[in-house]
């Protein structure tokens, strides 16, 4: 049997997810690390050695979540799981059943956790088709978009709660931090301050105003210093050039 193949059911929760993150992890800013290439990953190697990934929250904790890793990351379901809950718990990789086999195929996935007496609603308020996923994860209209959920990953416990795919005020200033598809916090040094200046140099681009203004000024801050220890980094001199230009110092 080849070293090189890998069956993700073998991993650790963290690694069985990366393998579907290399590609589903949208995040608002992902970052690849100094001299290494996300082409270079493998199934089994932790993913957080070759790219960073950041997304935006807002300062009074609301999130902003449109893709599929982080909208699962922040489910109750996920989170009290203990690392059994992932994205092969329900998606098989090799095979997507038939709109016809739909409902009762993601039903069964929901039962192998929750019991029917779970559910409150009698058969006649479920329908005919006892559909799980029809009430604990709508769909969204942003179907056109590459990696972004159709679904409601969240799996709000009822129907009627608000969901993570609804949008973060506009007035509401918007915080770039670091992101782990596990559940697990990023602490304190194991994000490289590179990582994090070219992120802030990138979000500039897609900011308005004083928000740009500052998240330019603190990534130029963050990438001079990086560049005065590793002054062979391309990329960060790249971002440290558009950081520059951006303030007017072409």
């Amino acid at each position: 049997e080849s070293p090189n193949i890998v069956n993700p059911s073998d991993l650790s929760p963290t690694l069985r997810e990366d393998v579907c993150q290399q590609c589903h992890l949208q995040g608002d800013e992902r970052v690849e690390r100094d001299g290494i290439s996300l082409r270079d990953y493998r199934p089994g190697l932790p993913l957080d050695q070759f790219e960073s990934v950041f997304i935006r929250i807002s300062q009074d904790g609301q999130k902003r979540f449109f893709g599929q890793v982080e909208q699962m990351s922040s489910s109750r379901c996920f989170q009290m799981s203990g690392g059994r809950m992932g994205c092969i718990s329900c998606h098989n990789p090799h095979w997507k059943p038939s709109p016809v086999e739909a409902a009762a195929y993601y039903r069964g996935r929901c039962l192998q956790c929750h019991e029917t007496s779970a559910c409150r609603l009698t058969r006649t308020e479920r329908g005919q088709t006892d559909h799980c996923i029809g009430c604990h994860m709508p769909r969204s209209p942003n179907d056109s978009v590459p990696h972004t959920s159709t679904t409601d990953h969240t799996t709000p416990r009822s129907w009627s709660a608000k969901t993570g795919i609804e949008r973060v005020r506009a007035d509401i200033k918007l915080e770039l931090v670091p992101f782990r598809g596990d559940g697990n916090q990023v602490k304190d040094g194991q994000i490289p301050m590179r990582d994090l200046g070219v992120a802030l140099t990138r979000q500039a681009r897609k900011l308005d105003g004083q928000a740009a203004a500052d998240s330019c000024r603190k990534g130029l801050d963050l990438l001079s210093k990086a560049l005065a220890e590793n002054p062979n980094d391309a990329t960060a001199w790249w971002a440290k050039a558009d950081a520059m230009q951006m303030q007017g110092q072409s």
